[in-house]
């Protein structure tokens, strides 16, 4: 016999994940709407468990019939919890979508956060990042000069208002960059998150701090991400990919903000286009050249040497972007 007191986790191995589908079964099985202000942590136990269908069953209104029980076998374990508003006794049956479903209402509950913060020697992602917050810490640093310079190698523009209206200055000159800034930290997606690097590969950087800031609020809600597996045509398992549980997947979601939206990759093709077209230029124009000049000269043989190498350095660009382009499709 079981003890109705024994903890679901520490004592009998219930994780987080089968808790949640426990409940999803219970409800599904006797019709009993979601409570938007449940938390697993409050129902532990065996006991906790048996008195939490009890209430809910006691508070189901007089006037309205509870439907016979489902039969075990006609759940479908791929069928996700549906998230309903709280009804009190006095309420009105909720009519179904049609397919046996409630409709989704109730307000959102935010009850996870990924915090990735600058820091110069830190990591994006720090477990204490949250607290550094509400202690107020700041994560301005000073710029490296040789980072100034680079600012202003890029010849950016500046918009300089006064009263007298405003002018566009360009910043050539280390002088009139900033001084001060947030500066990226350590972060890798494929180390610290397990994220395939062909994928890495394919992302700018703000969808990989969208992707880890994702997992990071999973974990801090207490939901894991589970393996979903593929059968063959032999009938047996492959792994496929990492999804949410089926008893939370309809009803979680990721929110992600960030201040600065992903153009680094965007610009990072543009150089490539540009530099691909400015080699071949330059190869059309050392061929038209050698055309005018004797073979047998000194200067024929260097161009044809110098054309030779832009070949390759042309075929190893397409190449690389062949790959690219492969990595995205």
């Amino acid at each position: 016999m079981l003890d109705l007191e024994l903890d679901l986790e520490a004592d009998l191995g219930i994780d987080t994940v089968k808790q949640a589908e426990l409940f999803a079964a219970i409800r599904t099985h006797y019709n009993i709407p979601r409570r938007e202000d449940l938390r697993l942590s409050d129902y532990n136990t065996l006991a906790k468990v048996i008195d939490f269908m009890a209430n809910a069953l006691a508070n189901v209104s007089e006037n309205q019939k509870l439907p016979a029980p489902i039969p075990a076998g006609a759940v479908k374990q791929t069928e996700s919890p549906v998230s309903v508003s709280r009804i009190n006794a006095q309420s009105t049956r909720i009519p179904s979508n049609g397919d046996g479903k409630l409709p989704l209402t109730g307000s959102v509950v935010v009850s996870g956060a990924g915090l990735g913060l600058p820091g110069k020697n830190r990591h994006v992602f720090d477990d204490s990042n949250i607290a550094s917050i509400l202690r107020g810490e700041i994560r301005i640093e000073p710029l490296s000069e040789n980072l100034r310079r680079r600012m202003a190698e890029k010849r950016a523009i500046r918009l300089v208002k006064s009263e007298a209206g405003a002018i566009q200055e360009v910043i050539d000159h280390v002088d009139q960059t900033v001084k001060l800034g947030g500066q990226r930290g350590k972060f890798d997606l494929v180390e610290e998150f397990g994220v395939p690097a062909d994928r890495v590969e394919a992302t700018d950087i703000s969808t990989q701090l969208a992707i880890a800031a994702g997992i990071e609020a999973l974990r801090d809600a207490g939901i894991p991400l589970v393996m979903a597996y593929r059968r063959t045509s032999k009938g047996t398992y492959l792994p496929d990919r990492w999804k949410l549980p089926e008893a939370l997947a309809d009803e979680t979601g990721v929110i992600f903000a960030s201040a600065f939206p992903g153009l680094d990759r965007m610009a990072e093709e543009t150089q490539r286009f540009y530099e691909v077209q400015n080699l071949e230029s330059q190869i059309q124009q050392l061929r038209s050249l050698q055309r005018l000049i004797s073979p047998d000269t000194e200067v024929y043989r260097e161009i044809q040497r110098r054309a030779d190498e832009m070949d390759e350095n042309y075929v190893r660009w397409i190449t690389t972007l062949t790959a690219g382009l492969s990595s995205v499709s």
